[in-house]
């Protein structure tokens, strides 16, 4: 067993220096340049935005709008960049799911309580183009709260301590910016009930846990640390067994 207290001199003043930003400079840094963001393009994670209730036949008209999380910016599948793109129509034939699977899944998505990764594309259809998302992968939300603040994605840091707080949570924003290490993630402040946070967090420890929602600080007898405030979170949708 590692010991950790007190934590070493790097991981001190790393979390020192995230303690010490204001809240509107945390937020700032969800904004990377649109150079970034082209890079990532492949497979990122989208939410919905609100429903596109324009008058006119599908599917040149209805389905969602949906936006990159963590981004100001999402590059649609017509290739601009927009603060939200519109999508027609769900390709989930990649993931494996049932029908039922993906109706479920189709319609938490389209009331913002579900995560996709994935591409966007356009399909030819009658009369123009169809803007299309196909998954790679899907999560559901498990509060059914609307989330707040930035998203990450969680797992077992693998690190040991005698003493809290204790670096043990890798956190991964999603759609670009680096890993770190903090010291704890609070799935009830989400709402969720006694089961669905267990399963949060044996998901957590299986590195398969995303989330949404704020940092603050942490203390115990190894001194202080960052920890995460959950204001949703999501579980992976798995493949239907054959």
């Amino acid at each position: 067993m590692k010991n950790h207290t007190p934590l070493n001199t790097l991981h001190t003043l790393a979390c020192a220096a995230l303690l010490a930003l204001p809240a509107t400079t945390l937020r700032a840094q969800d904004t990377p340049d649109t150079a970034s963001l082209a890079a990532t393009k492949a497979g990122r994670y989208y939410i919905v935005t609100r429903p596109d209730l324009r008058k006119c036949a599908a599917p040149l008209c209805g389905g969602v709008y949906v936006k990159a999380v963590n981004q100001a910016l999402t590059l649609c599948a017509d290739n601009r960049w927009q603060r939200e793109c519109r999508v027609a129509s769900l390709d989930t034939s990649a993931v494996g799911w049932s029908d039922a699977t993906a109706a479920t899944f189709k319609k938490d998505f389209d009331a913002a309580q579900a995560l996709a990764r994935g591409t966007l594309r356009n399909d030819e259809v009658a009369g123009g183009r169809s803007p299309v998302l196909q998954l790679s992968e899907g999560w559901a939300g498990q509060a059914g709260s609307k989330p707040t603040g930035s998203f990450y994605a969680f797992k077992n840091s693998g690190i040991v301590c005698i003493a809290a707080p204790c670096p043990s949570v890798t956190q991964t924003r999603l759609n670009g910016g680096g890993s770190s290490n903090i010291a704890e993630v609070d799935l009830a402040a989400s709402g969720a009930d006694k089961a669905a946070v267990e399963a949060g967090l044996q998901a957590l420890n299986e590195g398969s846990l995303l989330a949404a929602g704020t940092h603050r600080a942490v203390t115990g007898p190894a001194g202080r640390d960052v920890g995460f405030v959950a204001s949703e979170f999501y579980l992976a949708v798995p493949a239907d067994k054959p």
